[in-house]
């Protein structure tokens, strides 16, 4: 994929997120807050950029107090959407949420190959992503979901990055935490635990997308 259909396919993801975003209710929000810890006295209080988009995220991909899910209600019951957006909707219903580390490169086209730390054979992918691929470094770590498009992957807005030094203690707890709950994680409890983790030592960084 070309940076500039990669620009439109971007731009489509972002008016599909909107359209989403108005569908949070109060109690979905108010449940997503809870769980990131983000009331105080009485107020949501989202501190850095990455707090709401993490507020938003959740809100969006995981399950309410009513155990249902913003984005699955959204492809069933959703009005029809231009063709582009329905492309990325396909996406953003199958999206995928791990912990990736970076191996390579390539800013010129703004691809970035990923492994699958969390996946036994270490699967690899194809990311692009403007931003990322001017500002981060092969080695780095970063907790994000996957939307397939066409033969790439795009995130779904937010990545939680952990740098060289705080690579291996994010490691290192997410593993104790594996093995004090027994089984393997939920996509809510990686992304949870990952949100507080990355508020404690991760890389802050803006979540605004770079132009070419």
């Amino acid at each position: 994929m070309q940076i500039e259909e990669y620009q439109k396919y971007r731009k489509a993801g972002m008016e599909l997120m909107s359209k989403l975003f108005e569908r949070i209710g109060k109690n979905n929000l108010v449940h997503a807050a809870l769980d990131l810890d983000m009331f105080h006295n009485g107020n949501l209080v989202a501190d850095l950029e990455t707090d709401q988009a993490s507020l938003m995220d959740v809100c969006v991909f995981e399950k309410d107090n009513q155990n249902k899910i913003l984005v699955d209600e959204f492809y069933e019951t959703a009005e029809e959407l231009p063709d582009i957006e329905e492309d990325v909707l396909e996406g953003v219903v199958n999206n995928y949420l791990s912990v990736f580390e970076i191996k390579s490169i390539n800013k010129d086209a703004a691809i970035i190959i990923i492994s699958d730390v969390l996946d036994k054979n270490k699967k690899e992918y194809p990311l692009i992503d403007i931003n990322l691929s001017r500002t981060a470094l092969p080695g780095q770590i970063f907790v994000t979901r996957l939307i397939a498009i066409k033969d790439v992957f795009m995130t779904s807005g937010i990545s939680l990055g952990f740098d060289h030094k705080s690579k291996d203690k994010f490691l290192d707890d997410l593993s104790f935490l594996r093995l004090k709950k027994r089984r393997k994680l939920t996509s809510k409890e990686l992304f949870v635990f990952s949100f507080y983790k990355h508020k404690e030592y991760g890389i802050i960084s803006t979540l605004q997308e770079i132009q070419k």
